[in-house]
This record gives structure tokens, C-alpha cells and sequence, in this order.
């Protein structure tokens, strides 16, 4: 009778350290890094608040640089201006080590928000191409919603493929180290709506081509990272 008490205290001494020493952690995931681009209408300077801790602000057509955002957990992000906030409600949980572009969309009268977040890509060392890739943020304002082609230097197509609005191409294309314009046409048409030249292409680097509104409902503009 002695002998099974002692084998029943061990054992619930044993218990107790297995319950102690078991404790499973793990490593916190490598913040990921995010690119805003403003594609707004009507905010000139968007200010994205991010984990009520930061904020990146950025200028109307303009993307923002690379900014660290913890990972592996839910985030809280505000779309705003400087002085008000126009969106509270959004959360975003990204992956350790991503690199992602989030592209905010629409008219401060309405309803600001994100039409599009990409993962972002990073060559390999040494790559001899070029890369580049479209996203079509133009029509927030309800007019002027063209479906688009992509052409190069006025001779080819970026892609066989024609955007709708909030619609970026599925893979990044290869184009040789160089000095290029792109416009964007009505698809179908000869109609160009917006055009961006003398854009330098180095080798090895990835390229964001991407459309927004321009201050005259209707029409657009291109700009590029």
C-alpha cells in the first residue's frame, strides 16, 4: 500500500513538471512590408493609420515607400486625410516577411476604400529583364468605367488580357532594360486615354504601371513604382 502511494505522488509530481516545462511558444513572424498607393479622387494627401500606433501618408497618385506592419496577427488600419478619417472599420492580417501593395480607391463623398492588395515581387539577383505589371484603378467617381489595353511604345500590347476597373494583371511581363512610354486605350479602339513616357527600365527590377483619375471626371492618368 506505501509502495502505490509514493508511485502515485511521483507520478503527480511528474504531471505537475510535464505541465510546467510544456509550454509551446512561438517565433514572432518577420513584420511584413506594405506599399500604399493614394488612387483616390479627392483626398491630396491620404493618411493610413496603421495599428492606431503609425501612419503613412501619401500624396494623390503617388505610392508610399515600403512601410513594416507586424505580422501573424490582425492589424486595425484607418484610410483618411491629416484631419478626419473616412474608413475605421478595416483589418488585415499579413503573412510573415510579405511584401504586399494595397491600392485605396474611391471619392471622399462617398466611400473611400481598398480595391486591390498584391503581393509584391522580388527578382531574383542577376535577372537580365525587366518586369511590369498593370493595375486599373481609374472610374471611382461613377464616370468614365472604361475597360482598358495596356500598349507599349504604341506598337504592342503589355498583355493580351483588357482591364475592368479594380483589375491588375495576373503576372508580371518581361521587357528589355530601356527607355519606354506606355498608354492605355478604350479597349477594342485606337482611343487613347492616357499616356506615360520616357519611363526608365533597369534590369532585374519589378514595375508597377497603374491608372487613377485624373481632377476632370472621366479622364485618367497613369503613373508607375
Amino acid at each position: 500500500m506505501k509502495l502505490l502511494v509514493r508511485l502515485l505522488l511521483t507520478s503527480s509530481c511528474l504531471a505537475l513538471v510535464a505541465c510546467s516545462d510544456g509550454v509551446i511558444s512561438f517565433p514572432t513572424p518577420e513584420p511584413a512590408q506594405l506599399r500604399i498607393v493614394n488612387t483616390t479622387y479627392n483626398v491630396p494627401q491620404l493618411r493610413v493609420t496603421i495599428d492606431s500606433s503609425s501612419y503613412v501618408d501619401v500624396a494623390r497618385g503617388a505610392a508610399s515607400d515600403f512601410t513594416s506592419v507586424p505580422a501573424g496577427r490582425q492589424v486595425k488600419f484607418f484610410f483618411g486625410s491629416p484631419s478626419r478619417n473616412y474608413r475605421t472599420d478595416l483589418r488585415f492580417t499579413l503573412g510573415g516577411s510579405a511584401r504586399v501593395l494595397l491600392f485605396v480607391w474611391g471619392d471622399s463623398s462617398s466611400v473611400i476604400e481598398y480595391r486591390r492588395e498584391i503581393q509584391d515581387t522580388v527578382l531574383p539577383a542577376g535577372t537580365a529583364q525587366a518586369f511590369v505589371r498593370f493595375t486599373h484603378m481609374g472610374g471611382s467617381t461613377g464616370v468614365g468605367f472604361y475597360e482598358v489595353d495596356v500598349w507599349v511604345n504604341g506598337q504592342t500590347k503589355l498583355t493580351p488580357d483588357f482591364f475592368d476597373p479594380g483589375k491588375s494583371s495576373a503576372q508580371y511581363s518581361q521587357l528589355a532594360p530601356g527607355t519606354y512610354s506606355f498608354e492605355i486605350r478604350e479597349s477594342g479602339t485606337t482611343t487613347v486615354l492616357a499616356t506615360l513616357t520616357n519611363v526608365q527600365l533597369q534590369a532585374g527590377t519589378s514595375y508597377m504601371l497603374y491608372s487613377y483619375d485624373a481632377p476632370t471626371a472621366g479622364e485618367l492618368l497613369l503613373g508607375i513604382f
